[in-house]
């Protein structure tokens, strides 16, 4: 069978396990567990988050920011392939408090090689802000991803981020906090390549900085109407963006800035 078959007859079970009883006093579809890998989780309907007042990253993992992934040292990042139908995220409104270094945010926290996210709608009754007392990665949708792609997604959220450099910023340990309203950070290293494609922003975003100060060089503060910073470690591989956009105006007290990309780096 071909691939849109097989996943238009993977839709059909799915289907048929939400919407028949085989009894009346037993829905099977409590029998049936998703395995990541083993088929796409596919949304059937919009999703209405208004009674949800803490959120908790899909991949929240603490993860280093690097040109070669390593495993998180806590927590798991996501892998698995996220297919929202482009149906609509209502009322996501959540506040992160950041206080673990390289401890990543968003409606997905840290995204693993070869994970997808895709076809997915944040409305304009969502929100998400970032108080970053620790270096990380902060988006809308995902804050860390590599390797990863992430296509056909619009975001119509207000993301604010507050960063405090005293705080998140040492000698020995350079604070940053990429942040964008996609995605905060995208990376890419051997054996893996990124795809950001059709991502569209549309919500406001904004930063600030607690002590009204700008950290400078690369490993600063950093604001972008998709993504905030890219980076590739292997010339054989391509960090691809195609499509995107950005119809937001930016209001940033960061040290880089930018409508679709704020810094893009090597090998993109």
């Amino acid at each position: 069978m071909t691939g849109e078959l097989i996943k238009s007859r993977k839709a059909d079970h799915l289907r048929i396990c939400l919407e028949e009883r085989i009894a009346p006093d037993h829905c099977y579809w409590d029998d049936v567990r998703l395995m990541h890998n083993a088929m796409p989780e596919i949304n059937l309907d919009d999703i209405d988050m208004s009674e949800v007042k803490e959120w908790t990253p899909i991949g929240n993992a603490v993860a280093a920011i690097a040109t070669t992934y390593s495993q998180p040292t806590s927590g798991k990042a996501f892998s698995g392939k996220f297919d929202g139908g482009r149906h609509t995220i209502k009322n996501f409104k959540v506040t992160f408090n950041i206080t673990q270094v390289n401890s990543h945010c968003g409606f997905f926290g840290t995204l693993a090689p070869g994970a997808e996210v895709k076809n997915l709608i944040f409305d304009e009754s969502c929100s998400v802000t970032v108080n970053a007392d620790a270096k990380c990665c902060c988006g809308v949708v995902a804050g860390y991803a590599f390797g990863a792609e992430l296509s056909n997604i619009t975001t119509r959220a207000a993301f604010s981020v507050k960063a405090n450099s005293r705080k998140a910023n040492s000698n020995t340990d350079p604070g940053l906090v990429y942040s964008g309203c996609v995605v905060g950070a995208l990376y890419s290293g051997k054996g893996s390549t990124s795809l950001l494609e059709r991502c569209i922003n549309e919500g406001s975003m904004s930063f600030s900085n607690s002590d009204g100060s700008k950290v400078q060089s690369y490993k600063g503060y950093t604001i972008g109407g998709v993504v905030g910073f890219m980076d590739n470690g292997d010339s054989s591989n391509r960090i691809v963006v195609t499509e995107c956009t950005n119809t937001a105006s930016i209001s940033p007290d960061a040290c880089r800035s930018g409508g679709i990309i704020a810094t893009a780096s090597n090998h993109i």
